[in-house]
C-alpha cells in the first residue's frame, strides 16, 4: 500500500518530500517571543473620577482609564515570562545565554524575589509559578475596592490606585 503511494510520485517529488520532511523534523534553535506594547497615554496624576454625578459614568470613567494600564503591564509580565521559558529551554538543550540575556533573567529573578540557581528545578518551576498576568478583572476590581473608585486620599494626593503609584507604572 505504501509503494502504491511512492509510485505514482516519481523521484523528483519524492526527494522533494523527504526534504520536506527532513527539514521539519530537524531542531531549530528556540526563539524569544516578545508582544509588542500597546501603546499608552501617559499621566502624571489620576483624573479627578467625582465630576461624574452618576455613578455608573464614574465607573466605566475609572475602569476605561485603569484598563489599558493594566494591559500594559500585563504584556510586560507576558513578554518576561516567554523570556523565562526561553531561557529554561536553552539551560535545559544544554546551550548558553548571553551575557545580556543572563542579567535579564537576574533582574526578573530578583524583581520577583526567586533566589538564582538555574540548575534546580525548584527554581524554574517557582520564576514560573510568580511571573504570570493577573487577570484584568482581578486588577480592575482590586483598584477599585482600595482606592474608593479613585476617590481616597492616597489615589487623589499620591497618585496611588491598587498599591501602585503612577509615577512608577509608567
Amino acid at each position: 500500500m505504501f509503494t502504491f503511494f511512492i509510485q505514482p510520485l516519481g523521484l523528483a517529488s519524492l526527494l522533494l518530500l523527504s526534504v520536506l520532511l527532513l527539514g521539519a523534523c530537524s531542531e531549530q534553535q528556540p526563539s524569544i517571543k516578545q508582544l509588542p506594547l500597546p501603546a499608552v497615554e501617559q499621566h502624571s496624576t489620576v483624573p479627578d473620577f467625582s465630576i461624574h454625578p452618576v455613578v455608573a459614568d464614574k465607573k466605566k470613567a475609572f475602569f476605561d482609564f485603569l484598563r489599558p494600564l493594566v494591559i500594559y503591564e500585563n504584556t510586560q509580565i507576558l513578554n518576561d515570562r516567554y523570556f523565562v521559558e526561553y531561557s529554561q529551554q536553552q539551560l535545559t538543550n544544554k546551550s548558553t545565554l548571553t551575557k545580556k540575556e543572563r542579567a535579564r533573567l537576574d533582574k526578573i529573578a530578583k524583581r520577583y524575589k526567586v533566589k538564582k540557581d538555574f540548575n534546580s528545578a525548584d527554581y524554574w518551576r517557582l520564576l514560573l509559578l510568580r511571573v504570570d498576568v493577573i487577570p484584568a478583572s482581578l486588577a480592575l476590581s482590586q483598584a477599585a475596592l482600595e482606592s474608593g473608585w479613585g476617590g481616597s486620599r492616597f489615589a487623589k494626593e499620591g497618585n496611588n490606585l491598587a498599591l501602585l503609584r503612577f509615577s512608577e507604572v509608567i
